[in-house]
């Protein structure tokens, strides 16, 4: 009823806060689900204005990481751009935070990004997980974004299978596209440019949530999206330390 919508004025803030928008977000879901649809992937992000700032980083140069590599290493990520959960929002308002560390970065011909987790995938994926990365094509001089999403699932701790939807086609195979777990505490992949649209000029805006049995677990960034910018390395290294 009206009653759930009312509480998200300002007027009527309280310390639940978040509580309060973990189980309005979860009982819509919830909604998609009995009427057998998915849930839109924005419902796994809070609807409410964070109240303190997560830490974010723009990419300074090219990145090549090696996904899924027993030799990849944290250098591999130097350059990249970097969002940090906001632990302090964590604590105040309690619930379940699986998400610490995005990681994003291109280079000439691949996106690639890093999630990092707070606990083992046994502690929350062994029953079976959706992990999504959403990620927002805008080219240049382009009114509208183009949405894909590249969905992972995950079960007793080892990738099942993925697919990537451009938003008009699901694909299960794409030619370079890798995904990998690294000791159970961290999720990586490599997407190529193409099959994102990403001709150079273009903006991308990327988030990442956890589902299990349809339901949003956590997301990252709670607000807003991880920026890239599909330029040359020259131009990106400018861009980075831009003042506005």
């Amino acid at each position: 009823g009206s009653d759930w919508n009312w509480w998200y004025g300002p007027e009527h803030h309280s310390a639940n806060d978040g509580d309060f928008d973990d189980l309005y977000r979860k009982h819509l879901s919830n909604v998609y689900h009995a009427l057998g649809a998915g849930p839109p992937e924005a419902l796994a992000h809070s609807i409410i204005s964070a109240q303190a700032r997560s830490r974010i980083t723009s990419q300074t140069g090219y990145i090549s990481p090696r996904v899924g590599s027993p030799a990849a290493s944290y250098f591999d990520w130097l350059g990249a751009a970097c969002y940090v959960a906001e632990r302090r929002y964590a604590a105040m308002h309690g619930g379940v935070f699986l998400l610490d560390t995005g990681y994003a970065g291109i280079d000439a011909g691949y996106c690639y990004c890093r999630l990092d987790f707070m606990a083992s995938l046994q502690d929350w994926a062994c029953t079976g997980a959706m992990l999504l990365v959403h990620i927002e094509c805008r080219p240049r001089n382009a009114p509208d974004a183009l949405a894909c999403k590249l969905e992972v699932r995950i079960r007793g701790g080892a990738i099942e299978g993925w697919r990537l939807d451009d938003g008009g086609n699901v694909l299960n195979n794409v030619e370079g596209l890798l995904t990998a777990l690294r000791k159970e505490m961290s999720f990586e992949c490599r997407i190529p440019l193409p099959a994102l649209s990403a001709a150079e000029g273009t903006v991308l805006r990327l988030r990442f949530s956890l589902w299990r049995d349809h339901l949003p677990l956590d997301a990252l960034p709670r607000e807003g999206a991880i920026e890239l910018n599909v330029v040359p390395e020259n131009e990106l290294s400018a861009l980075a330390y831009a003042k506005p």
